[in-house]
């Protein structure tokens, strides 16, 4: 009877500290497949594409990626965020590592939109609202003058803040600059009046005041406009006017009386 005891304790044991080599095994086996991955797998490169406004050293060293650092370790989202915030041009980021020892780095660059003024001072925006840099009075002539906004602060590399969040959000102005540019009509317009943030009204240069109405299918709307000012040349309509878009679905284009 205690020989059969015996048997099992010693069976038991031996299943145990087999166990416990397995799991010591398997802890060694990861922590060498980690140490590999972080010793060997360095950063050799950082390439940069798509910038032009900063240099492609100048991106890299924002990053705070570095050649010799491990590839597997290197924070990509915060290597991002910290480029994107070291330039105020900078539209996008993105970060991608690429085995062995590969960094690509890609920026989309802002595109100068816009110009507000702030208490006398004059600002560069781009279509996602962000500030850009200071700009002079004779930039409103060449880019898109924003009228009748409450602006409460401009600073360079940030986005426009507004007095009043609930009378113009930056994702209002922001869209309008956005539709725009993505339709190439950035250069046709010199000042968007947000006065009252439900009828916006834009000045196309010297021709068309268009009361483009709430701040809604946006992109549409900028098509739209496209679609009747192509009309009224194809119909010899030469006359500076109205184009109104407020009542939503339909637009009329009103002649100016004095013309």
């Amino acid at each position: 009877m205690a020989n059969s005891t015996d048997k099992r304790y010693r069976s038991r044991r031996k299943r145990s500290r087999g166990k416990a080599y397995t799991v010591v095994a398997a802890v060694i086996i990861i922590a060498a497949a980690v140490l590999a991955v972080t010793v060997f797998f360095r950063v050799s490169s950082i390439n940069v594409h798509g910038g032009e406004r900063y240099s492609a050293e100048e991106i890299s060293r924002a990053s705070g990626i570095k050649k010799g650092g491990s590839l597997v370790l290197a924070d990509t989202d915060a290597a991002a965020r910290a480029v994107y915030d070291a330039f105020p041009y900078i539209q996008s980021v993105r970060v991608q590592r690429h085995i062995p020892g590969q960094v690509e780095i890609t920026v989309v660059e802002s595109e100068e939109s816009a110009v507000a003024e702030l208490a006398g001072a004059y600002w560069m925006v781009g279509t996602n609202g962000r500030v850009l840099s200071q700009a002079s009075r004779q930039d409103k002539d060449n880019y898109i003058s924003l009228v009748g906004l409450d602006i409460a602060s401009a600073r360079e590399g940030e986005h426009l803040e507004f007095a009043d969040e609930e009378i113009t959000t930056l994702q209002e102005v922001s869209g309008l600059l956005a539709a725009l540019y993505d339709n190439g009509m950035s250069n046709m317009v010199y000042a968007a009046d947000f006065t009252d943030s439900r009828d916006i009204i834009l000045q196309f240069r010297d021709k068309y005041t268009v009361l483009f109405g709430a701040p809604e299918d946006m992109d549409y709307k900028v098509r739209y406009i496209i679609e009747i000012i192509e009309y009224l040349e194809e119909i010899d309509e030469m006359r500076p006017g109205t184009i109104d878009l407020s009542g939503g679905s339909e637009a009329h284009f009103i002649p100016d009386k004095n013309q």
